[in-house]
């Protein structure tokens, strides 16, 4: 059923005559979804596959629509089908299908089309999106048609996502051993300990991201953190290297936004969180230089007292301690929310007394970056989180406070 000359797949082939008429040539149409399928059943070479996909983004610009689940081009002209729905361009005659497009995302993913597959799989989630459910299938103008609560949609596309994805860890994860000279840093705390800044930076030094027992090239938004912004950590680590103290530095980020203290503590619903990272670092040998924590906004909001924060936390270090990891731990003085300027300025004193007692008290405690300071309108991109000009501060900040870790 293969036609060498055209490099695509016959339609048809009659034991006993065409049912068109002689006018109409049925093997000029291109079938979008059965080369998907074939694809997929090891039919085709991989060049054969690179032909196939520019035939169909061909296709696809000469109809006008909106992605490669066009089942085919050209259409079966008006009138050759009983079923009215069967028009051009209507139902399975043109129709607009990611049933059949995402298998074509599966078979570009599994021959190695990354960027193909990753460019046209975006119109698809894009409508998804756009019409808020999982439609049957789409005119040419995107128009979403039959079922609006279509599984096999829905199903595709996950399988889609998760293929890119498994490549993705694969392609990107680095050997353990990169990370052998390489300084690493722990943070966790609140939003502006994870990715909810402003704008998003990109490391020029080796800086890596440790997540789930992998190691990758680290850029914001860093993985393991909650938020899709900026970070404050791919700037410290910059820093750290260009000042000499680190020829390269791996991030462990785990900050979750909007939290209190209590959700880190014993008890907490953050604390198996915490101590399942630390124990699967310590499985591998890796070993926090440093334990930076920013946390400390929602409990202003909570009104938590200096004696509960105090507590909350001897029970966040004693994961660490309890487990060897004899790393220092640096807190940063962090209590600032704008919907509290009224009172005191937006600080709370019980909460930075807190913190600065911690450090009083346990000699592996050291004071960070006194963050309440960065309150001014062009420092915090929302009034919470820091803008881009708010993270450079708050990165020198902590530089200066990792200096004086003894």
């Amino acid at each position: 059923m293969w036609d060498d000359k055209n490099e695509k797949f016959i339609p048809h082939i009659y034991l006993n005559g065409s049912p068109f008429p002689e006018s109409f040539d049925e093997n000029q149409i291109y079938y979008h979804g059965g080369t998907a399928v074939a694809i997929l059943a090891g039919l085709l070479s991989k060049e054969e596959v690179e032909t196939a996909n520019e035939k169909m983004l061909e296709n696809v610009k000469k109809a006008k629509a909106q992605t490669i689940g066009l089942t085919m081009y050209p259409t079966y002209p008006a009138g050759f089908f009983k079923g009215v729905g069967m028009y051009p361009y209507g139902y399975q005659n043109g129709g607009d299908w990611t049933w059949f497009g995402a298998r074509m995302i599966w078979a570009l993913t599994e021959n190695g089309m990354i960027e193909e597959a990753y460019n046209e799989l975006k119109p698809m989630l894009q409508r998804v999106i756009e019409n808020k459910g999982f439609n049957e299938w789409y005119t040419q103008s995107g128009e979403p048609k039959g079922s609006g609560t279509f599984r096999g949609e829905a199903g595709v596309l996950v399988k889609a996502i998760e293929m890119l994805r498994e490549w993705a860890v694969n392609y990107k994860a680095q050997p353990e051993s990169n990370i052998k000279d390489s300084k690493v840093i722990f943070t966790f705390g609140q939003s502006n300990s994870a990715n909810h800044g402003q704008g998003h930076y990109f490391p020029t030094h080796n800086v890596m991201n440790y997540f789930d027992g992998r190691i990758y090239p680290s850029q914001d938004p860093l993985i393991g953190a909650t938020g899709e912004g900026g970070s404050v950590w791919n700037i410290v680590a910059d820093k750290m290297i260009e000042e000499k103290m680190a020829n390269s530095v791996t991030i462990i980020p785990i900050g979750v936004g909007g939290v209190e203290i209590s959700a880190w503590a014993k008890g907490g619903f953050l604390h198996e969180k915490l101590i399942s990272t630390v124990e699967q670092i310590k499985e591998k040998g890796i070993k926090p230089d440093y334990i930076l924590w920013h946390q400390g906004e929602s409990d202003n909001i909570a009104g938590t007292s200096t004696e509960e924060y105090i507590a909350r936390f001897e029970t966040i270090r004693e994961v660490f301690r309890s487990r060897g990891i004899k790393a220092p731990i640096v807190i940063a003085i962090a209590s600032y929310h704008p919907n509290l300027v009224e009172k005191d300025n937006g600080f709370n004193e019980s909460i930075r007394k807190a913190q600065k007692q911690l450090a009083e008290k346990y000699d592996d405690i050291f004071i960070g970056p006194d963050t309440d300071n960065l309150d001014k309108v062009y420092q915090r991109a929302d009034g919470v989180h820091f803008s881009t000009v708010g993270q450079k501060e708050h990165a020198e900040g902590w530089i200066e406070a990792i200096k004086k870790v003894k």
